[in-house]
């Protein structure tokens, strides 16, 4: 009602006003329930998958699109001339992390060592 009233338009009816106000006052406020639900973990590579050498991961998940010569890409040799923590901060959490689903860390940082890493 005080809405109404900042807006200059009156309750139709008073006594009903009233009562609304005397229902307000006295209700307890209603609060939703939340509920949080965790995104399910992201999958773990299998024992021994961690030995698994990271220049057979990157043709696996990278060299498909970074070892073209595409102007809207980076090659693997301009991507050799990042920090290891740059590249991995990309495949964790950054433009390539669908690339890099499913990896575990190990095998993320092994990843992003060899490209760092890469000469040719």
């Amino acid at each position: 009602t005080d809405r109404i009233q900042a807006f200059g338009l009156r309750a139709a009816n008073p006594a009903r006003q009233a009562s609304v106000r005397r229902v307000a006052a006295t209700d307890p406020p209603e609060t939703p329930e939340l509920t949080v639900e965790r995104a399910p973990a992201p999958a773990r590579a299998a024992p021994g998958a961690t030995d698994l050498d990271a220049a057979d991961l990157y043709r696996a998940r990278c060299a498909a699109c970074h070892e073209l010569e595409r102007a809207d890409l980076p090659h693997r040799r301009q991507l050799a001339r990042l920090p290891v923590a740059a590249i991995e901060q990309k495949l964790a959490y950054g433009s390539m992390q669908t690339a890099a689903r499913g990896l575990n860390d190990a095998q993320l940082a092994a990843l992003a060592a060899w490209i760092a890493n890469v000469s040719q």
